[in-house]
Formats: C-alpha cells, structure tokens, sequence
C-alpha cells in the first residue's frame, strides 16, 4: 500500500504558509499600461465601403463560451470541455446623416431589402463582412486587435425617439460572426 504524505506534495496543490505580501504588485509598474475601455475603434469593412469609426459610440470585445462535455462511469460524473463558439457582439452607432454612414444602411439592407416590397436577401458576396476592434494606448499604440470574419447584422434597432431629452438618435446592431483572430503587443494568453 503506498502512502501519500500531504506535506511532500509539488506543484500548485501544495500548502504554503507564510505572510501574503499586501503591495498592488506589478499594477504599479510604470512599464504595465492598464487597457481602457474608451480607447478602442471598431471598423467594418462592408463589400459596399467602410463604416466609419468615428460613430460608434459602444462596442465590445468577443465573448467566447464552451460546451461542458459530461462523462458518467459507474458511481462518479466529471466533464471535459466541448465546442466553443463566439457569441455575437453589440454595437451602437450615433444615428448621422453623413454620408460616410451609407455603407450600413447598405449592408443592413443587403441582408433585408426593406427598401422595396420584393424583400430580396443577398447571397453570401453581399453581406459578408469583416470587422477589425483595435485597442490602443494613449498614444495610440496597438495593444489589442481582434478581427471577425464573415461579420453580419443579426439584429438591427433604430431606436426609441423621445421629446423629454436631448439624447442623439442610435442605431443598434448585433453582430454575428464565423471566425476570429486575435493579435496584442507584447502579451499572449498563455503569458
């Protein structure tokens, strides 16, 4: 019979005592610049041009969930990891009448014509897209980019109008997307 003494464990399982140091650690290190949520440009490359950066007012890195795979054998039950898919993203646009903005009117319609009674839908040439999310510092240095390839609005909203304030007007998109690829400077996921 072997025995496991715990004290002679190694590796992350092990007991350590001893005192915690209480400093901010590497937060306060002048070379680690902390990313901010409002320094970020979201463009779409449509097959009818580009929507332009400078009207979006909110958007959102990815949001990646996995499938739990459940195992049962005899008395016990664990899980593995399953597919993965990307969920879609939201994205709102201040509502212009630039005519920089003809590009997502375009491509709205070209995954519904609303535009006329035939209510024709494009075929994959039409709406596929790609959208290019970049995080930068204050100097405008890439920290991040993230690119969704064949990008499309899943859902559109126009937006509520209201006479009690003087809030822009809104577009609301969410967007859905097959691939993604995800470059940063000086970092990766696995450290």
């Amino acid at each position: 019979m072997v025995q496991i003494n715990p004290l002679n464990l190694t590796g992350p399982s092990q007991i350590q005592f001893g005192a915690i140091p209480m400093g901010i650690g590497r937060v306060g290190n002048p070379s680690i610049i902390i990313k901010r949520n409002f320094r970020y440009i979201l463009e779409i490359y449509t097959p009818y041009g580009l929507i332009p950066r400078h009207y979006v007012q909110l958007a959102a890195r990815p949001q990646l969930e996995t499938e739990e795979l459940e195992v049962s054998f005899l008395n016990q039950t664990t899980w593995f990891p399953g597919r993965s898919k990307w969920q879609p993203i939201n994205v709102t646009y201040l509502d212009t009448n630039d005519y920089t903005m003809q590009a997502l009117y375009d491509w709205i319609v070209s995954i519904y014509n609303f535009q006329n009674k035939t209510y024709t839908q494009t075929e994959k040439l039409g709406w596929d897209s790609t959208g290019v999310l970049t995080m930068v510092d204050g100097c405008g240095t890439l920290l991040e980019r993230w690119e969704f390839g064949s990008m499309w609005p899943t859902s559109v909203n126009f937006g509520e109008l209201s006479n009690v304030d003087s809030e822009p007007s809104k577009i609301e998109l969410t967007l859905r997307f097959s691939d993604v690829t995800h470059l940063t400077n000086g970092c990766s996921p696995t450290g």
